[in-house]
């Protein structure tokens, strides 16, 4: 069987987290795959165990969200700590994603955390990635003009032409891709709360 390893810049409790990438995962793993969940944290100091085995997922929290959540309150981090957690993270997750030793990378969230990650291992071991859209992410996150263009360049660009399949789960994303100049083919339909 092979081993799936997910790249995703949401914890579970988020609501990507918990209406669509972690139920994605228990389904896999009840099927039989390997699947193994890098997720960032929004408070990764008060993790005690960065490994965890949830319902047959292999969980790791390899690093800080880009924000931090904390006593039931959310704070936003500043420029210069927004860019410092986001490389940071990135890299921490890249190299988690090398370790994991994945036959399928499937990057969640086409955001520049987890998509630079999942660049870099596909680049260094071929491995197959997989893509899923949630949302359009370069409009929905509140962002300067040039964290828009930034999220697009991952977004529209680099990850969706690196990725093998593309797994969506309104027609409006599909529709989107399609215009941009992907292929039919690339695209699978998989609904949210998949288990």
């Amino acid at each position: 069987m092979k081993t799936f390893v997910f790249f995703t810049c949401c914890g579970l409790d988020d609501p990507c987290g918990l209406g669509r990438n972690f139920p994605f995962a228990k389904y896999l793993a009840r099927q039989g795959f390997t699947v193994k969940f890098l997720a960032l944290h929004p408070d990764i100091q008060s993790v005690k165990e960065r490994k965890q085995l949830i319902d047959w997922v292999e969980v790791y929290f390899v690093g800080q969200m880009h924000v931090v959540k904390r006593d039931g309150r959310k704070y936003d981090l500043n420029k210069f700590q927004l860019v410092w957690v986001s490389l940071s993270s990135s890299l921490k997750m890249a190299w988690a994603g090398l370790k994991a030793k994945g036959d399928i990378l499937y990057c969640f969230q086409p955001q520049p955390i987890n998509g630079l990650a999942v660049l870099i291992v596909t680049f260094l071991t071929g491995a197959d990635m997989f893509l899923d859209c949630q949302d359009y992410e370069a409009d929905v996150n509140r962002l300067t003009p040039f964290q828009k263009r930034i999220f697009q360049l991952f977004e529209d660009k680099w990850l969706p032409r690196n990725a093998k399949y593309i797994t969506y789960h309104t027609d409006f994303l599909k529709q989107r891709y399609l215009k941009l100049g992907f292929p039919e083919k690339k695209f699978f339909y998989v609904p949210n709360g998949v288990d």
